[in-house]
């Protein structure tokens, strides 16, 4: 029940005082909420249930006390539960010193005098000797031909053996006695849930909707035939590619898995999969005319309930993918 769960502050929020009231980010309280900081700040550090902050304050009326609290959980302020990347990392942009104005967020010439000055950004150090690495050789296509998509052909459906190239590189292949993936994963634990929401008439043998991909099996689950995902939960540069895209694919942490194990490294180390996966699936994507493109943030929120996810699912990453088109 709500009421007996375990609230935290969240690391992510800052307060202060301001004259006879209390700011928390954005949002001022008067009337009774001064009286309650900076004691609730500090109950709220090792965890407390709502009843338990209303006995704390006996002198102020439980029920619009009660309203606050609940207040504080709808705007995530009081929290029972992980934090997303994009909740956890929040703070860490108020303590960067940027250097840049706001015209990185829209500017095109800005943003590439921006990106051409930073790929080519090397570290300076006095009396370095300098040795050149040998270019004489090749690689393979699949490296060298990788690259971002953002438009798909819209006209032909995904053979289903392309997609099962793809998804089948992340699968468990058991020998004898012993488990093992083609790619990495600290204590081989492998903690990443993966998801893909199909659209209609898209792929090749599958029906629109949710499916979880089982790697232990090396198969899809349909979790959701009736999902509808909407390209509003995307930035307004990411729609058109949604829009277009196939099928996305969509990253999940279970915290259940390696928690126990590595406490709060294994987010970080998480994290580290993820990256790793797309790399994977990039790979195997080339090798079969399949285009990809990461989507760097959305709002999960407003498509989360189309996913069959547990409490210790955190949203970490999306790939929308599809057919290349020919003269990708």
């Amino acid at each position: 029940m709500l009421s007996e769960d375990m609230y935290y502050w969240s690391p992510s929020i800052f307060w202060k005082s301001v004259q006879s009231n209390i700011q928390i980010e954005m949002f001022l309280y008067g009337d009774f909420v001064p009286s309650l900081f900076p004691k609730l700040y500090f109950l709220t550090q090792e965890g407390i249930t709502i009843a338990k902050i209303i006995d704390e304050f006996p002198q102020v009326n439980p029920k619009k006390l009660k309203l606050f609290i609940l207040d504080l959980i709808k705007k995530n302020i009081l929290i029972n539960r992980l934090l997303n990347p994009q909740e956890l990392f929040y703070t860490q942009g108020r303590m960067y010193k940027n250097e840049y104005d706001d015209k990185l967020l829209f500017d095109m010439g800005a943003i590439s005098a921006f990106k051409k000055e930073k790929l080519n950004r090397k570290l300076q150090v006095e009396d370095a000797e300098r040795v050149d690495l040998s270019c004489d050789f090749e690689y393979d296509k699949t490296i060298t031909e990788r690259r971002s998509v953002r438009k798909f052909d819209e006209n032909n459906k995904i053979p289903f053996l392309s997609l099962s190239k793809v998804l089948t590189i992340l699968r468990q292949i058991k020998e004898k006695d012993k488990i093992r993936n083609y790619y990495a994963s600290a204590g081989g634990l492998y903690p990443i849930d993966i998801f893909l929401y199909v659209k209609e008439d898209r792929v090749e043998n599958l029906e629109k909707g949710v499916y979880y991909y089982c790697p232990s099996e090396n198969s899809l689950y349909l979790v959701n035939p009736k999902a509808y995902i909407e390209s509003k939960a995307h930035l307004f540069f990411n729609k058109d590619i949604f829009e277009s895209s196939a099928f996305s694919i969509y990253m999940f942490y279970d915290a259940d898995v390696s928690m126990p194990k590595y406490k709060g490294n294994a987010y970080f180390y998480a994290c580290l999969d993820t990256g790793i996966i797309v790399s994977a699936l990039n790979y195997a994507a080339e090798t079969v005319g399949i285009g990809m493109c990461s989507i760097g943030e959305m709002d999960f929120n407003l498509v989360r309930s189309n996913f069959n996810l547990h409490r210790s699912h955190i949203y970490l990453h999306t790939i929308e993918a599809g057919l290349k088109c020919m003269n990708s």
